[in-house]
């Protein structure tokens, strides 16, 4: 199996894009990467070509500045600029990242195994990929159905497709169809730092950008978003990346004031309704490979009979009071799930947590009869009242999901092979399961300030911040040129020489900085210092506050670090983890009453299990 990656840039530096970080993260599991390269006004080229590995293959490309932008396909150019470097990939596989885009070395297995178990699959064209998109700064990242939460990043090499828009990737059928292509996933994440790279980077992006897409480029603010769509990232960032990321405190603060626009209230309802579903409705550019009753089969007949003999199929999953669940309609809740568990796990313990999900999906439907029936029979509901805004949620829903062209609808609801009745049927009983969940469970949930305090006094090891410094970098890229280096070695040195005699480290940063926080006098804010390489690690530990490093050679590169100041392990203020711990108190105590509630209704209801999993 040979695979490619590949990407198109211009003034990568300029606009402060991880490109380099972008194209080390899959080096790694690439064969060669392909990077079409514009006209460029800094030196973007020089840095990709002081990456040193031979795998890199730059094409240098023209940007037809003469397309009209106003034309049926917006930013066309982005189009050919993306096709340019796709069409010159030699793989079995071609796997495109954009300049703002990183891989997790965490995911490098992974990817690889998905490439290779689909390789012979024509029927998975493509394979879609998580994304963590990182808005104002890297401590946190935006979610809504403003951000795409799955796109197809590797597409198979051996069909004819290109990139329509530059956006995403269309499958030509014949010469006047296409069609987006059918995937599989990836199990993997992208990690996009578009967003954090600063809000001039961002503004300078826009200015030079927008005209291709036919618009006129607006001044931004970062901070006027819905507040409900920034979410706190507690994960770790790809190695790759730290050498680039700027660092900062805590979670981007939006303006508290900011109005939300038309579009931003349309998302936050259907946010609401994926709350309620438990369905992911933003768009999507692939066609997830028979995520539903099909993978189902093929997954059972891959494993062997994964429940024993007694399962068939179309068979009985429960009897709840007069309501039937069939094994249909438990492997349909659980199929977008089984491609993502079988990316993790095999073998025995593949069954093992396929077993579990299908027990979880299976409860999950018999308690949401078990809620229907209770709101059935309660005299107290307005059927009616509730009914209309069943409707008018459908029909919100048809409006923003397909800009209320009812055809387009239908034909989505033929192509799921589902009638319009039994849709609007699990629609409305999805709704209503949430309504009364919000009403009996939600609404009675009560947290005081006593019960955060206590919580976080009682666990002082979960609330333990480890040593963390503050501190400014230099870095000097190195050179496979064995001159140049030896200059840019030089240049190191002269640098701390500088310093050691006066000059002051921001400035010195400034001048000579070659990562993304040069213009902020080579600030990298806050770190823990379990974060850092091995390399940098040691050396800092050794500084006391104000105290500046040696030259550090790591990876071919040239390091200076000053330790602006430090903090010792300790625990962290109650004030910065309240609402967490709020938070986490509140669905401990939402899981509390739902299982008391769902004990109340079981204790007299008919439930009969017929296909259950082995214990779990």
């Amino acid at each position: 199996m040979k695979v490619s990656g590949f990407s198109f840039l211009r003034n990568g530096e300029m606009l402060n894009y991880p490109f380099v970080q972008s194209i080390r993260s899959i080096l790694p599991i690439v064969d060669e990467f392909v990077v079409a390269l514009g006209p460029c006004q800094d030196r973007t080229e020089a840095m990709l070509a002081a990456i040193g590995d031979p795998k890199i293959r730059v094409i240098k490309t023209t940007w037809n500045e003469n397309i009209d932008p106003h034309a049926s396909i917006k930013g066309f150019v982005y189009a050919q600029q993306k096709s340019i470097a796709l069409f010159n990939c030699t793989g079995d596989w071609a796997f495109y990242l954009e300049g703002d885009e990183v891989i997790h070395e965490d995911d490098l297995p992974k990817i690889r195994a998905a490439m290779e178990q689909h390789l012979d699959n024509p029927n998975v064209e493509a394979l879609v990929f998580d994304y963590i998109h990182f808005y104002g700064n890297t401590n946190t990242y935006a979610w809504s159905p403003a951000w795409y939460k799955i796109e197809p990043r590797i597409i198979r090499n051996t069909i004819p497709c290109w990139a329509s828009e530059g956006l995403f990737f269309m499958v030509l059928e014949s010469h006047k169809k296409s069609r987006y292509p059918k995937a599989a996933h990836s199990g993997a994440r992208i990690f996009h730092y578009g967003w954090a790279r600063g809000q001039e980077r961002i503004q300078a992006n826009k200015d030079q950008v927008e005209k291709y897409w036919g618009k006129e480029s607006k001044k931004i603010d970062c901070s006027e978003i819905d507040p409900e769509t920034l979410r706190p990232f507690t994960g770790t960032h790809p190695k790759a990346v730290e050498d680039w990321r700027p660092k900062s405190e805590g979670l981007f603060k939006a303006n508290p004031a900011h109005q939300l626009t038309s579009r931003e209230k349309r998302h936050r309802w259907v946010m609401k309704l994926e709350r309620l579903l438990g369905m992911d409705l933003s768009r999507k550019h692939y066609t997830m490979m028979k995520q539903l009753m099909a993978v189902m089969i093929s997954l059972l007949m891959a494993a062997g009979s994964v429940f024993g003999e007694r399962v068939t199929l179309d068979g009985v999953a429960a009897f709840v009071n007069d309501a039937v669940i069939t094994v249909g309609e438990v492997n349909e809740a659980i199929g977008s799930l089984i491609p993502q568990l079988r990316q993790v796990y095999d073998g025995a313990e593949l069954e093992g947590k396929i077993k579990e999900v299908f027990g979880e999906a299976l409860d999950d439907l018999v308690n949401a009869k078990l809620i229907m029936k209770a709101y059935e029979a309660d005299t107290k509901v307005n059927k009616e009242g509730v009914d209309k805004y069943v409707e008018k949620k459908i029909n919100e829903f048809v409006q923003d999901r397909f800009e209320g062209d009812r055809q387009q609808f239908l034909k989505a609801l033929r192509d799921e092979h589902m009638s319009m009745e039994e849709w609007r049927r699990r629609m409305r009983e999805r709704i209503i399961v949430g309504m009364m969940k919000s009403r009996e469970v939600d609404a009675k949930v009560v947290i005081s300030p006593k019960d955060v305090l206590a919580a976080y006094q009682g666990n002082p090891e979960k609330y333990h911040r480890n040593e963390r410094v503050n501190v400014r970098v230099i870095l000097i890229h190195g050179s496979t040129n064995e001159v140049d280096r030896v200059v840019r070695d030089a240049s190191a040195k002269e640098a701390l020489a500088k310093i050691r005699a006066g000059a002051d480290f921001a400035d010195s940063a400034r001048k000579l900085s070659e990562d993304g926080k040069a213009d902020q006098g080579g600030a990298w804010g806050w770190m823990d210092i379990r974060d850092f390489q091995p390399e940098l690690a040691g050396a800092i530990r050794a500084l006391k506050k104000g105290g500046v490093s040696g030259v550090i050679r790591m990876g071919g590169d040239f390091y200076l670090v000053k330790v602006e100041d430090r903090q010792e392990a300790g625990p962290v203020p109650f004030e910065d983890v309240r609402s967490t711990i709020e938070k986490d108190l509140r669905r401990k105590e939402i899981r509390r009453l739902s299982a008391v509630w769902m004990d109340r209704l079981r204790k007299d209801a008919y439930i009969q299990i017929v296909e259950r999993p082995a214990a779990r």
